[in-house]
């Protein structure tokens, strides 16, 4: 809030306050700051009318690139002075009724030089017998006239409104003072705002340092417990493996008991199948076929498991043929 309320106050007193304030120092009000920069382009124009009309002097005389240059002279030195002279009155720390007067006899001026550029040369200063008008009295007057405006603005209205001046100048001072009040209320403000913003800033900082810190102690936890469970498994694995040693040990030093087993599994088919197997991992048969569900498969197993033991043993012979 405080900062759009300063960067409206530095758009209110303008880049040209601005200006004046950084080469001359604080002005007494907005109006002499004003006053100085019409008075400087005033005086610009007047100069670069000045520089145009020695250029113009070069070609022939009577040339249309002479009298084109000495009309431009005329315009750049034509609005230049009453300018000026506006400069001046703006300046004044009189009231805006002087200024506007002053304006009016600037827009005369403007007439007059506007009117120079339409009649000049063909109706300037006719030679008498000529048959083509001159103007050349009439747009001067015109112009003397806006002077003689802007010169009544600057001389004589201010002695009018004397009284006016220092109430202007006072209540100006005073409202400079309550701009100035403002801005360093503001200015105290918006740094308090920014210490407050920073301190926010900090504690966040701090509080993602907090959070990083306890992700990488849960991280270390967590690679610690897929540890223990690492090693939980595979101590699981190693009993299960001895208790399989000591089952086939067992196995092995009781007579009579068998030393193969049948193992049951899916083929690439999805057919299930046995195998019986020793223990020294030869097949000693299997059943040839695929079933179709786990149970047949277990009949077809038990049924080799039932019959087999007494099975008697046919030779045959093959005769060839």
């Amino acid at each position: 809030m405080a900062t759009q309320s300063g960067s409206k106050r530095t758009q209110d007193r303008s880049i040209l306050v601005e200006s004046y304030a950084s080469r001359f120092g604080e002005p007494r009000s907005k109006q002499e700051a004003h006053g100085y920069w019409i008075f400087a382009t005033g005086l610009m124009l007047g100069l670069l009318g000045l520089f145009v009309l020695a250029f113009s002097t070069m070609p022939t005389p009577r040339s249309s690139a002479a009298f084109s240059g000495r009309q431009l002279a005329a315009v750049f030195g034509g609005i230049g002075l009453p300018v000026m002279m506006l400069g001046i009155v703006y300046r004044l720390p009189i009231k805006k009724t002087a200024d506007r007067v002053a304006l009016f006899g600037v827009l005369l001026c403007t007439a007059a030089v506007v009117a120079f550029v339409v009649y000049y040369p063909s109706n300037w200063n006719v030679a008498s017998g000529s048959v083509s008008a001159d103007y050349a009295a009439l747009v001067t007057g015109l112009y003397g006239i806006g002077l003689l405006v802007i010169g009544f603005a600057a001389l004589v209205m201010p002695t009018m409104v004397r009284k006016d001046r220092v109430s202007i100048e006072e209540r100006e001072d005073d409202a400079f003072e309550r701009e100035g009040a403002i801005s360093g209320r503001e200015e105290s403000v918006s740094r308090r705002e920014g210490e407050v913003t920073e301190r926010e800033e900090e504690d966040m900082r701090r509080e993602e340092s907090v959070s990083r810190r306890e992700g990488e102690v849960t991280e270390r936890e967590e690679e610690d417990m897929r540890r223990e469970a690492e090693m939980d498994e595979h101590e699981e694995a190693v009993s299960e493996r001895e208790a399989m040693v000591s089952q086939r040990e067992a196995a092995a030093d009781k007579p009579g008991e068998s030393k193969a087993e049948f193992e049951m599994y899916k083929d690439k088919a999805d057919k299930w199948r046995w195998t019986l197997r020793h223990d020294n991992g030869n097949i000693i048969a299997d059943s040839a076929e695929g079933y179709s569900s786990k149970q047949k498969a277990k009949q077809g197993l038990e049924s080799v498991r039932k019959n087999s033991p007494d099975a008697p043993v046919n030779e045959q012979e093959r005769s060839e043929e």
